[in-house]
């Protein structure tokens, strides 16, 4: 047979009870990308199996196996087939017994927004409880899903703290984050002065499309400002937050809008808040930079904090100047380069000053740089859990 359906072998594996090894095929599987260097996306791709049924197999989730597949894991991890076999035996063993209770999925209906983690690709079934229990708990390292507990910060300037529809959303971008930075764990005291001193010489690095960002993160760590990048939710209109981490400002970005210049743009509207606002948000408080805030008091730091990145990286006044060249590109270049700018820049920023002109929209997208060209191994994706798990490890090169 070329394939065999695991509910057929549920009898055996539940009956063979006996003496069992200690080591999982999780934990083998860890210990072969250890020897190897690579992470788990990477060894899917040398075997030549989706990424997703891998995971099923080392999880014990999934329900139909393929034999050669099992051939491909064994040859990867040099054992004996039958060896493989009998792991992913007891690991789904271990893994059916442990199915969701009542408890459990209430609690997950409370804290999590099932829509839209299987929109991005996190989970495959809203009412596979179990799939969404075990990812998660590989998400949040925990052992009992009932251990997750939210951030505790709350929101810096908001009057009413009104919980919004995609707070469930918002919880779970803020929470991860929040994990990855005390994982960072950053050792440089936060230095305000020293910020100030290395700001004039941000703007500039955005020139450099490939290394500009990452060498700003470099710079401003040992400032002791963390920054990590998370991938979004399509219903969270967030665009940065700063939270405080360890007693130090740290800033989280996200890919709002697929522009380059977004990127820049909200690093400098966050870098705003710890220059001026650190003392409201040290106080165990967050801001979420959002779009279209309802909330006057939020609306207004928002505007203050737009308004001083937009005169710092290219003000309006710069715009009006360059405005009757933006059909010519090679000067629009060069204005750029002696503003120290990425000429995608000019093109947004006129772009959203000028509203909904379809022709301004046009050329800030022809001139639009691939946001993941910049991120590099910043980048994560909520489809693939590893590569938000394995962030710190995998750009210990950046912060250090």
């Amino acid at each position: 047979m070329e394939n065999f359906n695991v509910d057929d072998l549920l009898g055996k594996i539940m009956s063979e009870m006996g003496n069992q090894t200690s080591e999982s095929l999780s934990s083998i599987f860890e210990q072969r990308l250890i020897e190897l260097n690579i992470n788990q996306t990477s060894a899917a791709e040398i075997m030549g199996i989706q990424h997703r049924g891998l995971v099923g197999i080392l999880n014990g989730t999934l329900k139909r196996i393929d034999f050669s597949t099992l051939d491909k894991l064994s040859a990867f991890l040099q054992l004996p087939q039958k060896d493989v076999l009998d792991l992913f035996m007891n690991t789904f063993r271990d893994q059916y017994s442990s199915n969701a209770t009542q408890e459990e999925i209430d609690f997950i209906k409370r804290n999590f927004d099932l829509a839209t983690l299987k929109k991005v690709g996190f989970i495959e079934d809203i009412t596979d409880y179990n799939e969404i229990k075990i990812s998660l708990c590989r998400l949040f390292h925990l052992k009992n899903i009932l251990d997750y507990k939210p951030s505790d910060k709350i929101p810096a300037f908001s009057a009413g703290k009104i919980k919004k529809k995609n707070s469930f959303s918002q919880s779970t971008w803020l929470t991860k984050a929040e994990g990855l930075l005390k994982e960072l764990n950053n050792p440089y005291h936060y230095d305000r002065n020293k910020l100030i001193e290395i700001f004039p010489k941000i703007r500039w690095y955005s020139t450099d499309v490939s290394l500009g960002l990452k060498n700003v993160i470099s710079l401003l760590y040992k400032c002791g400002i963390s920054i990590v990048f998370m991938p979004s939710f399509p219903n969270l209109h967030v665009r940065g937050a700063t939270i405080p981490c360890e007693g130090k400002p740290a800033v989280i970005l996200t890919d709002y809008k697929g522009f380059y210049a977004t990127l820049w743009f909200a690093l400098i509207h966050e870098l705003y808040h710890v220059l001026f606002d650190w003392d409201e948000i040290s106080q165990g408080n967050y801001h979420l930079s959002i779009d279209n805030s309802d909330d006057a008091v939020l609306a207004q730091k928002e505007g203050e904090a737009d308004n001083f990145a937009r005169k710092y990286l290219f003000s309006k006044e710069k715009s009006s100047l360059v405005k009757r060249h933006l059909n010519n590109h090679l000067e629009v270049v060069k204005f750029a380069k002696f503003n120290d700018v990425h000429p995608s820049m000019i093109y947004l920023f006129e772009a959203y000053d000028t509203g909904n002109k379809p022709g301004n929209w046009i050329k800030a997208q022809k001139y639009n740089v691939n946001v993941l060209e910049s991120l590099g191994d910043l980048n994560s994706n909520w489809s693939d859990i590893d590569s938000i798990n394995q962030y710190v490890s995998r750009n210990k090169n950046i912060y250090n």
